[in-house]
C-alpha cells in the first residue's frame, strides 16, 4: 500500500520535530487521518530514534478521567520497571520520567482519540515534564479538532502544550484522494470507473473516511442512489457534526473553520467542505431515524467509553451486566492490564448523570455484587 505525499509530508514533519526535541501537534476533523498518523508514526519512530530515545506512546481513547490516565502511564512506566504499581499519581509519574529522561532524551507520542477532548491535568502534566526537563523530553499530539473548536476560549497553558507547534491535518486534495481509493482498489478488488472516482472524490471532500465509506458504496453499485441514511455514511457526518458541537446550524465565519477544512471559502461565499455534510445537517432534526432507533443529538456529547458501555447495554437490555465484562468492552483484549475499579466507578457513575442530562429513556440499575442493568422506562 502506498502512503499518500500528504501523509508522507506530516510523518517527515513528525520525525523533524523529534529531532529537535521540539513538541508538535497535529489536529484535524473526525476521520481526517488522525489514528492513520498515529499508527503509520510509531514504526518510523523506533526505526529511526528506537536506540538514542525513550519513546512512550499512550492512547487517551476512552480514558474519561485523570485517575484512568493516570493508570494508563503507570503501566507505561512498569515496562521499565517492574517495581512500579498501577496507581501512581501525577507527581510521581513525573520523578519517574525525570528519572528516565537522565539518561536518554524522552519522547512520548499522545494520540487523544477520535471523540474525546483532553483532559487539563494531562495537560498541565506535559508541561510541567516540558519544564522540568527541557530539551530531555517532547511530545507529538494528535488530537481531534473539537479540542479546539470546542473551547470557549484559549488559555496560556493550551498555547504552550497545543498551540505552540500546530499541524492541521486537512481534508485531502484530488491527488492525494485517488491515492487513497487506489489503496482501496489493491485491498478490496474493485476498480472505479471514471465517473464513480470523480463522484467519490467530489462528495467526501477529501475526508478519508467518507472517501473509505463512498469507495464501498460504489464496490456495492449504489453510489448513484447517494443514500444520506446509509450506515456507512451517517456514523462518519454525524461525527464531523459532533466536532462543531451547536455551531453547525450555519456555516460559521470565524477563519478557523476554514483552516481546519470544514468550511470552504469560494471568494465571497463560504460553504461546507462536502455537499453531503450540508444535507446532513439540513435532514438532522433533534432526532434522526438510524437502523430503527432514534438517537437524541445530545447523546453524542458523551465520551466514547460511555458510548461503548450505552451501546453494549442496549443490545442487552435487563441483563446482569458484569465488572469484569464492562471492562472487556472498554479496554478490549488488554481489559486485565488496564482493570481499575474506581474507574469502572466513575464511567457508570458518569454515564448515569449523562443518561439523566440528556433524558434518556432508560434507566441504570446496580446490581451489589453482580453488576449493572439498563432497564427501559
Amino acid at each position: 500500500m502506498k502512503i499518500a505525499p500528504y501523509y508522507q509530508s506530516l510523518l517527515e514533519e513528525n520525525l523533524q520535530a523529534v529531532k529537535s526535541m521540539e513538541p508538535i501537534t497535529f489536529c484535524g476533523m473526525y476521520d481526517c487521518g488522525i489514528d492513520y498518523l498515529f499508527s503509520l508514526s510509531l514504526p518510523l519512530l523506533q526505526a529511526e530514534y528506537g536506540n538514542t530515545h525513550h519513546l512512550l506512546v499512550i492512547d487517551l481513547s476512552g480514558l474519561d478521567t485523570s485517575v484512568s490516565i493516570e493508570t494508563e502511564l503507570s503501566y507505561i512506566l512498569s515496562q521499565y520497571d517492574s517495581n512500579i504499581g498501577s496507581n501512581l499519581e501525577y507527581f510521581d509519574i513525573t520523578k519517574k520520567f525525570k528519572q528516565l529522561a537522565s539518561n536518554k532524551p524522552m519522547h512520548l507520542t499522545v494520540y487523544g482519540g477520535q471523540e474525546d477532548v483532553l483532559d487539563k491535568q494531562f495537560l498541565l502534566f506535559l508541561n510541567r515534564l516540558r519544564n522540568l526537563l527541557g530539551w530531555q523530553f517532547s511530545y507529538t499530539l494528535l488530537i481531534n479538532a473539537k479540542n479546539i473548536l470546542q473551547t470557549s476560549e484559549r488559555s496560556l497553558l493550551s498555547d504552550k502544550v497545543v498551540f505552540r507547534n500546530l499541524i492541521w491535518v486537512s481534508p485531502l486534495d484530488q491527488g492525494n484522494s485517488i491515492v487513497v481509493i487506489n489503496n482501496y482498489t489493491q485491498r478490496y478488488g474493485f476498480t472505479p470507473t471514471k465517473f464513480e472516482l470523480n463522484k467519490i472524490i467530489e462528495l467526501s471532500g477529501g475526508n478519508p473516511g467518507l472517501i473509505k465509506s463512498l469507495y464501498l458504496i460504489a464496490k456495492d453499485g449504489q453510489l448513484a442512489e447517494s443514500n444520506l441514511l446509509d450506515h456507512r455514511l451517517i456514523f462518519r457526518l454525524r461525527g464531523i457534526t459532533t466536532d462543531l458541537g451547536g455551531m453547525y446550524t450555519t456555516i460559521p465565519t470565524d477563519h478557523i473553520y476554514s483552516e481546519t477544512g470544514y468550511v470552504i471559502c469560494d471568494k465571497s461565499k463560504r460553504r461546507w467542505f462536502t455537499s453531503l455534510l450540508e444535507k446532513y445537517i439540513q435532514n438532522s432534526p433533534q432526532h434522526l431515524q438510524i437502523t430503527g432507533r432514534n438517537i437524541n443529538q445530545t447523546l453524542l456529547s458523551m465520551t466514547i467509553s460511555q458510548r461503548k458501555l450505552l451501546e453494549y447495554l442496549e443490545k442487552n437490555v435487563g441483563n446482569i451486566i458484569s465488572r469484569e465484562v464492562i471492562a472487556k468492552v472498554i479496554w478490549g483484549d488488554n481489559w486485565e492490564e488496564k482493570y481499575s475499579d474506581w474507574a469502572i466507578d466513575q464511567l457508570i457513575s458518569n454515564l448515569r448523570k449523562q443518561m439523566q442530562t440528556t433524558k434518556y429513556k432508560g434507566k441504570l440499575i446496580t446490581k451489589r455484587g453482580e453488576g449493572i442493568v439498563l432497564i427501559n422506562e
